[in-house]
């Protein structure tokens, strides 16, 4: 089947009612050791009309905004590719108990995306646009260092899509051990050794696959975060109202920025657990001079 519907349209609810759906579902049930071959390379083919469709997104003109607009239902078909790629991402993550991920490489996670029409990308150092924080080292420095690369960042077009997996050599008055890497992460659905909280959570089996997913764009010049910026698009760039402040009251400015750009807590736990409401949040900040990744 070609991607485009008889209208000329794409058709944005098959691929997450099916094929991806599918393949998420038979790569959570399998139980053999081939994985690799009897799941993914199985519904190699199958997966060229949701590559062609991702790619079109990837690759369509920016109209009203600095990033592209997105269709009816599209947004929620980037979500289940995200979670296809949330479970394929444990097999990379160390400790934790229970489903250890699919018996897959990393090329491999990039190939199955790359067949998706998304691009992996190897940051050679750290900056929260490209990189989630895996495990801390404390340093007595006043930088953050790379020392470790679990997993690529995936990108469609100029949007993250995936961050990243790294490890880090830090001051703990930039990023503290047991904070950075441990608190509960913000617009993920599954990491083995920490908590994490997506919109989905709460919904029923069916429903909280319709979840937009957040979006996040390289400008060229600046990074853009969560564009699409939930029912009241705080910029944080501004100064803020009092209603503004209101679900985030806990939060300086400062500190509600780093959270928006790492999407979880960094430095220091703070009122509130688990239970913040940063999806309103929007953010744009000018690169630093150097090349990334």
């Amino acid at each position: 089947m070609n991607a485009l519907n008889a209208a000329g349209r794409f058709d944005a609810d098959r691929h997450w009612r099916g094929n991806l759906r599918a393949l998420y579902d038979a790569m959570r049930k399998y139980e053999g050791e081939r994985v690799w071959d009897d799941v993914f390379l199985a519904r190699w083919t199958a997966l060229e009309d949701a590559g062609a469709y991702f790619g079109e997104i990837g690759r369509r003109p920016c109209s009203l905004h600095a990033w592209p607009e997105l269709l009816e239902g599209e947004s929620e078909n980037l979500y289940c590719a995200s979670r296809l790629s949330d479970v394929m991402l444990l097999r990379f993550q160390h400790g934790g108990s229970g489903y250890a991920g699919p018996d897959i490489t990393s090329d491999n996670y990039a190939a199955l995306f790359a067949h998706l029409g998304f691009r992996a990308e190897l940051p050679s150092r750290f900056h929260p646009f490209w990189c989630e924080v895996v495990e801390v080292s404390e340093s007595s420095g006043d930088t953050i260092e790379m020392t470790g690369l679990l997993w690529p960042a995936l990108l469609l077009g100029n949007m993250m899509f995936s961050r990243a997996g790294v490890s880090v050599s830090a001051p703990a008055h930039l990023l503290a051990r047991g904070i950075a890497d441990q608190s509960a992460l913000y617009w993920s659905y599954w990491r083995k050794n920490r908590k994490t909280i997506d919109l989905s959570m709460g919904w029923g089996s069916n429903s909280q696959w319709g979840t937009d997913l957040r979006r996040d764009f390289d400008l060229g010049d600046r990074y853009a975060y969560n564009v699409d910026g939930g029912n009241k698009r705080i910029d944080l760039r501004l100064p803020l109202v009092d209603d503004d402040e209101q679900a985030m009251d806990y939060m300086d400015l400062a500190d509600r920025i780093d959270f928006l750009r790492n999407r979880c807590l960094t430095r220091s736990d703070m009122p509130g657990g688990s239970d913040f409401w940063p999806y309103d949040d929007y953010f744009e900040e000018p690169k630093d001079g150097e090349r990334h990744p």
